[in-house]
């Protein structure tokens, strides 16, 4: 329903809610059942309207069954329909059919001016940048994400862990924790101890799955069953929003070997074929690739780093130069070689070809990528060698 877009706002990649529900709605027997599903559509949704309507649900449920032996919504003798489910479990069931249709947040849409001129908002500096993760952090903290590592805030049970101490271990360096938004934004040139933190903090996270109020002394809640990959999907998606609107030029790798590690963002062709090819499973052709998509968008790549990138995917296409003879048109094939051979990225001698620009080592990376998905799929039909 139109009017409801704005009450059911995700906060979490749409692809884990749907995980999540899913799983939740086999795990109906459990006894706190409900208060997990509270606290995950509270934890999921940027309103409370979801949950709300969930609690009212839950209240119009009949009695609890007192029988010790019964099960809920337990099938007649040789009825072999599916299981009557309860209001609120039904109320559950619908929010993930509609999950497709749920909005993504966003930081805003153009004003009136904007329309009018054909212009979009402009890119965040740093410091913007650094306000709006700021407050993302304090988000994620207020919801527990934080808890498992940096502890909890509790008057009547003191945490032992001192969260600053723990940054700083984990980063190597002093001063990142709490967020100072002066100090993180004072050098745009070079912003290390902010782009650190935004790593370091993604190491630290994990979703909790279950809570329980703690009303002592202004406490609230305790939070535990931490899931560190949930936590650490939930943040990527996040900061890479914030990034995205930035014109800081990074992202959170999704995959590979690099994942959760600031990398050059690219347009989302390439931001995909980079993640089809770092998700890739096959070994060892697979930690190859891995790897050169490591070096090639690690933050601060030299030109020795792309060019290594380069070698290792010129060295698998060299591998399946017959496929690529019996494919591709024979001047195509050499062609793929000649720019390797040619141009001093694989070997070093007085015939190729060593004073080129380094950008030059972008494209060739990018060509080498999509002629190894190329060859993927050529290896993938039924008529190829070994198909």
């Amino acid at each position: 329903m139109q009017d409801e877009v704005d009450d059911f706002v995700l906060r979490w990649p749409r692809e884990l809610f749907k995980q999540r529900a899913a799983t939740l709605l086999n795990e109906r027997s459990e006894s706190d059942w409900s208060d997990r599903v509270e606290w995950f559509l509270e934890d999921t949704f940027v309103s409370d309207v979801a949950r709300e309507r969930f609690q009212e649900k839950s209240k119009l449920l009949p009695a609890p069954v007192k029988d010790p032996w019964a099960t809920p919504a337990q099938a007649a003798p040789g009825d072999t329909s599916k299981p009557v489910l309860a209001d609120n479990a039904r109320f559950l069931a619908d929010l993930l059919k509609r999950a497709h249709s749920f909005q993504l947040p966003r930081l805003r849409r153009p004003y009136y001016s904007e329309r009018r001129t054909g212009s979009h908002p402009r890119a965040l500096g740093l410091r913007a940048t650094v306000v709006e993760f700021g407050q993302l952090i304090r988000d994620l903290d207020s919801r527990g994400y934080l808890a498992m590592r940096l502890g909890i805030d509790c008057s009547d049970d003191p945490d032992p862990i001192d969260p600053v101490h723990v940054v700083e271990m984990q980063s190597g360096r002093p001063g990142l924790w709490p967020i100072n938004v002066d100090a993180l934004s004072s050098t745009s040139d070079e912003p290390d101890d902010f782009l650190d933190l935004v790593e370091v903090l993604h190491d630290l996270v994990a979703q909790p799955r279950r809570r329980s109020f703690h009303g002592w002394s202004g406490c609230t809640w305790h939070y535990s069953d931490f899931s560190i990959s949930a936590g650490r999907q939930i943040y990527r998606w996040s900061v890479n929003r914030i990034l995205a609107a930035s014109d800081i030029g990074l992202q959170l790798a999704e995959e590979g070997e690099d994942r959760g590690r600031l990398v050059a963002s690219t347009d989302e062709a390439r931001t995909e074929l980079t993640r089809r090819m770092a998700a890739r499973t096959d070994q060892p052709t697979g930690d190859r690739v891995r790897h050169a998509v490591a070096l090639f968008r690690r933050r601060g790549a030299t030109e020795h780093d792309k060019r290594s990138a380069c070698i290792a995917l010129a060295g698998i296409l060299e591998e399946r130069r017959d496929l690529a003879k019996a494919h591709l048109h024979r001047k195509d094939e050499g062609a793929l070689f000649q720019v390797a051979n040619g141009f001093a990225i694989r070997h070093q001698d007085a015939k190729q070809l060593g004073a080129y620009d380094p950008m030059f080592l972008d494209w060739v990376f990018w060509y080498y990528l999509a002629t190894v998905e190329l060859t993927d799929r050529l290896l993938a039909r039924p008529d190829a060698p070994g198909g």
